[in-house]
């Protein structure tokens, strides 16, 4: 007898096809969606990391369950009728497409494990003069490849960092590192903030005195 948690998923992807198909034809006609007609390789970048925390990767309607809804959901990002979401995310390639649809609907049907796991997270944090406390603005910081600067608080918000242990590098036109900056940092998603990083200013040098005759 052939397992009909298997056989389901053909007729289940067949069925979410058809439906966004028939979704797409509707935008079109109310013109209110100027997209053509659904293509398996359509993508949508995802340039965001997640800000809700405990959310599901592919738990689009944030009940805390992976189900059919929320395939169609995705389905809806890739033909352009609903906004992007890091949570569409599911294969964490950095872009929405119909392969995250089939992936919640393997999970649907018992063919992928559950939860999704996350492998990118936005880091964030703060760097600040090490005597007055204040923020440093233009502050470059560097963690897991993925680079961010300081604003005039001193915040930086970094995003699509991989998850993980992640080397850390924190960069300032006349300003140095205050004490001891670790090599690396541990990245956990969705969210990780990281502690303070104080910087100190360079040591002056005075100008050189006019030459001597």
């Amino acid at each position: 007898m052939p397992n009909t948690r298997v056989c389901r998923l053909p007729l289940v992807v067949l069925g979410l096809l058809a439906l966004m198909w028939a979704m797409t034809l509707t935008g079109c006609h109310s013109g209110s969606h100027d997209v053509g007609l659904f293509a398996p390789e359509d993508t949508v970048p995802v340039a965001v990391s997640p800000t809700q925390a405990g959310q599901l990767l592919g738990d689009m309607d944030g009940n805390g369950e992976i189900g059919v809804a929320d395939a169609i959901a995705v389905l809806r990002i890739v033909v352009a009728l609903a906004a992007t979401s890091p949570y569409a995310d599911v294969t964490q390639d950095g872009a929405v497409g119909v392969t995250d649809a089939i992936e919640i609907l393997r999970a649907v049907v018992g063919l992928t494990d559950l939860p999704f796991q996350w492998r990118i997270a936005t880091v964030s944090g703060r760097v600040a003069e090490v005597l007055s406390r204040n923020g440093l603005q233009g502050i470059e910081v560097t963690v897991g490849g993925q680079a961010g600067t300081t604003n005039a608080a001193g915040a930086y918000s970094i995003g699509n960092v991989p998850v993980g242990s992640q080397a850390i590098s924190v960069t300032g036109a006349n300003y140095d590192i205050a004490g001891r900056l670790p090599a690396t940092v541990a990245v956990a998603a969705p969210n990780t903030a990281l502690a303070t990083i104080y910087m100190v200013e360079d040591e002056y040098s005075p100008p050189d005195g006019p030459d001597e005759d």
